[in-house]
């Protein structure tokens, strides 16, 4: 091995230690071989122990390749042996370093040179600016970007904008959220509010128609007891007018003759009035039984049975097909009995009076309508028809006591049903009930 080899190998370790790049290292690596098969031939190399420049490859492999200290003396003069060791710990100071930034530590400090040395720097100058960075983005700061390792960075910086389109996204939600939250309270608040004051107001109403239920039942009770207990006197005093006129009427003038015919019609009309008042009670506290009624039966029935008492001839009655009806058959046959009995009685004037019930189906009810071309009434007092007493014509005109359409109101409202009239002066007039279909 001649002194130019040696040179060239001399210019390769420095190379090696001075930039610590894979190229110098192998550069190295095979200028060694080199040397060792100059100084052994051809033969392959089987460097020794003992060789200075077998222990030094042997050193330097050991470094690189697993980490260990030099267990003795590193072999060659004093110079290559400082040399070698400064090469061995630049290589054992740069592992330190990379294995600590591999397991996360990026506060060590590498003082040694070279290009390995300076890539290594920079990645943990680089690592150190990413982790501020994540830092930043992680208390809210979306506005940092990376401008460094390449693909990693563009995929770094898109996450970023994703997150800060996230927040954003996030933001508005919970601004809508909070929005929608006041709105919900709000709405609540007024819902429990109303509720409040529905159970206040249901409250009130439940008190009212116990009241008004108890102050009915008071006035059912008081009229039946009132107008039976008046039976008795009024029997007596139409009675004893009746013997005075029949016993005694010689005694009497034409005036006294006429005070006693007062005094028996009167009596025979607080009677009739007694017998519609309890009819009326009675209207009030009658168990309904509800069964299906043929309509048109039952008026052709109560028809005829009126015609046997009323001394009115000639009168038309006319009933077309009625549809059945769901309810108590004798309270609904007084119903008849009462719109006929008006009929008849507000159609007497006519020469050629008419009746005519019909009926139809209207929703989820039935409707009957009582027609006539009688007398008739004014509409502006149609409010009074269906109240106790209340009469529309004078009772020398017409007889009756005012109950007989409210008792139809009473019994109409008690099977849910409505009541309603039509009418014009000297026209004829119509009353409409109807009933529910179930």
């Amino acid at each position: 091995m001649n002194k130019e080899s040696l040179v060239k190998l001399r210019r390769q370790l420095d190379a090696a230690i001075d930039s610590g790049t894979p190229e110098a290292v192998a550069a190295l690596s095979q200028g060694l071989a080199g040397a060792l098969q100059q100084l052994h031939g051809a033969a392959p190399l089987t460097s020794a122990p003992e060789e200075p420049l077998g222990l030094a490859l042997q050193t330097l492999e050991d470094a690189w390749l697993k980490g260990q200290v030099p267990a003795a003396a590193l072999p060659g003069c004093p110079e290559y042996q400082a040399r070698l060791g400064r090469l061995v710990d630049e290589v054992l100071a740069v592992q330190d370093f990379a294995n600590s930034l591999a397991k996360g530590d990026l506060s060590p400090a590498l003082r040694s040179k070279g290009a390995m040395a300076g890539g290594l720097k920079s990645l943990q100058a680089s690592l150190r600016h990413l982790t501020w960075q994540t830092q930043m983005i992680a208390k809210g700061d979306f506005s940092h970007q990376v401008d460094f390792m390449g693909e990693f960075a563009e995929s770094f910086n898109t996450m970023t904008r994703n997150l800060a389109a996230a927040r954003g996204d996030l933001q508005r939600r919970g601004e809508e959220l909070a929005r929608a939250n006041a709105s919900l309270k709000t709405e609540i608040a007024e819902r429990e509010g109303a509720e409040k004051r529905i159970q206040s107001l249901n409250a009130l109403l439940k008190q009212k128609v116990a009241d008004l239920e108890t102050a009915n039942q008071d006035m059912e009770a008081f009229s039946y007891s009132v107008s039976h207990d008046l039976r008795a006197p009024l029997r007596a005093i139409g009675g004893y007018a009746r013997i005075l006129r029949e016993d005694h009427g010689d005694s009497f003038d034409a005036e006294g003759l006429r005070l006693l015919t007062v005094i028996s019609d009167n009596a025979r009309l607080m009677g009739k009035l007694i017998e519609d008042i309890l009819a009326f009670a009675r209207s009030g506290r009658q168990e309904i039984k509800k069964t299906d009624i043929d309509m048109t039966a039952l008026a052709q029935n109560v028809f005829a049975e009126l015609k046997g008492w009323e001394s009115k001839p000639g009168v038309r009655f006319t009933v077309k097909d009625l549809p059945s009806a769901y309810g108590d058959r004798t309270l609904i046959q007084q119903v008849l009995v009462n719109l006929l009995t008006n009929a008849l009685k507000f159609t007497g004037p006519k020469a050629d009076a008419a009746i005519v019930l019909e009926g139809f189906r209207e929703g989820d009810e039935n409707v009957y309508a009582v027609r006539d071309n009688g007398v008739g009434f004014d509409m502006q007092q149609v409010d009074k028809l269906f109240n106790v007493f209340q009469r529309l014509h004078l009772q020398s005109e017409f007889e009756g006591t005012g109950v007989g359409l409210a008792i139809v109101h009473k019994i109409i409202l008690r099977h849910g049903g409505r009541v309603w009239a039509e009418g014009r002066v000297n026209e004829g007039a119509t009353v409409y009930f109807s009933l529910p279909l179930a």
